[in-house]
């Protein structure tokens, strides 16, 4: 179930630009999130100049003009940043999901150790027995 999970966020996440490496790892981590995140910032910037814009004019109607062109902006500049977040709490869900499936892989493994270690030992104690015995 686990990994089936982690491959649909997998292939969410390809979805978004993310890469992987041949372990599952993603390969593209800083680039992506770089690239969200200069996003943000052209649009930022954007907005910023339409504000100095709407300072400098004395224009009422130019002002409602740039007015709506800021709230358009603002609400491009909160799509950007809701984006970012939700890439980011998929790529968190994404590791936390693959370190939650190594860790059961390693207890599977510990528990297998174990049972083998005993079942040498059960050899052992048998064949010590017989050869008390014999």
């Amino acid at each position: 179930m686990q990994l089936q999970d982690l491959k649909s966020q997998e292939q969410a996440l390809k979805n978004l630009g993310v890469m992987f490496d041949s372990y599952g790892n993603i390969s593209n981590y800083l680039s992506i999130l770089g690239t969200k995140q200069n996003e943000i910032n052209a649009l930022i910037k954007e907005e910023n100049s339409l504000i100095q814009a709407y300072n400098a004019s004395t224009d009422s109607d130019i002002k409602k003009q740039i007015s709506e062109r800021i709230t358009a902006a603002d609400k491009r500049v909160k799509n950007a940043e809701d984006e970012y977040k939700n890439l980011e709490k998929k790529i968190k869900n994404y590791d936390d999901l693959r370190e939650d499936i190594q860790d059961v892989i390693d207890e599977i493994e510990e528990e297998t150790q174990k049972q083998i270690e005993i079942n040498i030992e059960k050899f052992r104690m048998d064949l010590q027995i017989r050869l008390d015995m014999g």
